[in-house]
């Protein structure tokens, strides 16, 4: 039930408002990665609540290499967006 995942070095940005940035540009990018990647729920602990929810990832939905098997979800009508989503995939985190 567990995968060993990569590890990630997340630091934090502002999202105010300034004067410098072009208007819609973040919101633009954000839509795109939406659609073609699975935005991943990040929790400190294995319950998964608000509680200890810490922010999102967007994680590439299907293999660089997939051809068979994306025609074969399709075909069935589940996008690998979807596939990720019913199967409740989530990272936790860990400071080992």
């Amino acid at each position: 039930m567990f995968q060993i995942f990569p590890v990630m070095h997340i630091s934090a940005q502002s999202t105010a408002v300034s004067n410098e940035r072009v208007p819609g540009g973040r919101k633009q990018e954000a839509v795109s990665l939406d659609k073609t990647h699975y935005s991943c729920p990040v929790y400190k602990y294995k319950m998964r609540n608000d509680k200890y929810f810490i922010f999102r990832v967007f994680l590439a939905a299907e293999p660089k290499n997939a051809t068979n098997e994306k025609a074969d979800k399709l075909s069935k009508g589940v996008t690998p967006i979807l596939n990720w989503k019913l199967k409740g995939v989530a990272l936790l985190c860990s400071k080992e």
